[in-house]
């Protein structure tokens, strides 16, 4: 057995340095460490360059797109002219629909999954009309009302109808061309708060934001937000509506307690930086202004919206004894729209739609319970246990167990 074994660690792999023609000082070299890095250094650069002259001589791979207009042009003999554009301009030139999703928290809601019909009366302010329509199927306000009543307690039903009581579409905050999304969300937190159930949001590049359910605290849940590319068209739609136009600005302004809030009024916020713009100003009806005493001359957007519509709703009250204005007709559209948002998982696509349909066949079943039951004499505690048990399944809360299998062990028992 040989004892020739080398004592050192590095004596044992295979270095580059060699490979390369260096030598180790040990050994009586004259190159150091730092000349075999540096011929380490030499060799990786070498190779990396041959690599990108490798590339740079070698043909360019045309598109699938270039392939196929060429394939094309080969079959019939026409020149054509292909233009590519890059992921960045196509993301500019994409359109943009504003009314095509809405945020609930931190859940991304696409409006037409919630199936809530719109208001086709331009000139009405109560934004929804009777009824749920869904890609399958239709239903009326009250099937909705049914098929949710099971999954709602009785204290949320109480609570949703103190806040139908109090509800108006009469008072309606504009925010044009709000820079701080939080800002934005806050004023609707606000608003909904305060039993303002509307809001209008100018944004000229859209609102396709990551919403803080912490800042709006589910406030665009209970609120119909309109969205709109210019502070014209949604000014213009306010004046369809009946509304009347306040700016908040201090040149040719009166304070909150010149106006008489009774009226219908949309307010304009401005943005952080430039305040209300000149096109708000040329269409408005009047200006107002908070009264401030102290050296700060202004007030964040989220706070001044705050003052001005506590103000506005209080005056209400003052005047007239209420805030809420809904007619009877109103508020049985609203319970239907209001009852949907109430259950869990609502956000869910096609989830009312389920819903509606397990409503509609544990419907069907207990009729046919109902029927049986008085044709073979069936006692009524139990036909209301039938019934009760397939509105249970068709709101798919509960399911009943099957009974255990009797394995016959237990017989000795009996006797």
């Amino acid at each position: 057995m040989s004892t020739d074994r080398p004592t050192d660690r590095r004596d044992r792999r295979p270095s580059r340095a060699r490979a390369l023609g260096a030598t180790d000082s040990r050994d009586g070299g004259e190159t150091d460490a730092f000349f075999t890095r540096l011929l380490v250094s030499t060799h990786t650069l070498d190779r990396h360059r041959v690599r990108r002259e490798r590339r740079s001589n070698a043909p360019s791979r045309p598109s699938i797109i270039i392939m196929r207009e060429e394939s094309a042009v080969r079959r019939t003999g026409e020149t054509t002219t292909t233009t590519t554009r890059s992921a960045k301009e196509l993301r500019r030139a994409r359109t943009y629909a504003p009314d095509a999703y809405e945020y609930h928290g931190f859940v991304r809601v696409r409006k037409e999954g919630l199936g809530a019909r719109v208001n086709e009366d331009a000139s009405s302010r109560f934004p929804f009309g009777d009824g749920f329509e869904f890609e399958t199927c239709e239903c009326e306000t009250e099937e909705m009302v049914e098929a949710t009543a099971s999954m709602v307690s009785a204290e949320r039903r109480a609570r949703l109808e103190n806040v139908l009581a109090n509800r108006s579409f009469s008072l309606m905050p504009v925010l044009e061309g709000i820079y701080d999304i939080g800002n934005m969300l806050a004023v609707c937190r606000t608003t909904e708060a305060l039993g303002i159930g509307c809001a209008s949001i100018v944004s000229s590049k859209g609102l396709s934001f990551k919403a803080s359910g912490r800042t709006s605290g589910g406030a665009l849940k209970w609120q119909h937000i309109e969205q709109f590319e210019t502070s014209e068209s949604a000014l213009r739609a306010a004046k369809k509506k009946g509304y009347r136009i306040l700016t908040t600005e201090f040149e040719g302004a009166y304070p909150l307690s010149h106006y008489d809030w009774t009226i219908p009024t949309a307010v304009v916020f401005g943005n952080e930086r430039e305040g209300v713009s000149e096109e708000a100003k040329a269409m408005s009806d009047g200006g107002v202004f908070i009264p401030m005493f102290g050296f700060t001359e202004s007030l964040n957007i989220s706070v001044a919206a705050a003052l001005v519509m506590s103000h506005a709703v209080t005056d209400r009250i003052n005047r007239q004894g209420f805030h809420g204005d809904l007619t009877e007709e109103e508020k049985r559209v609203l319970r239907g729209v209001y009852m949907s948002r109430l259950i869990p998982n609502y956000a869910k696509q096609g989830y009312l739609e389920d819903l509606v349909a397990r409503h509609r066949k544990g419907k069907g079943d207990a009729k046919a319970v109902h029927r049986n039951g008085e044709d073979d004499d069936v006692c009524e505690e139990e036909l209301d246990e039938q019934l009760l048990l397939a509105e249970l399944a068709a709101s798919n809360v509960v399911g009943r167990r099957l009974p255990k299998k009797d394995l016959g062990w237990d017989k000795h028992l009996d006797e």
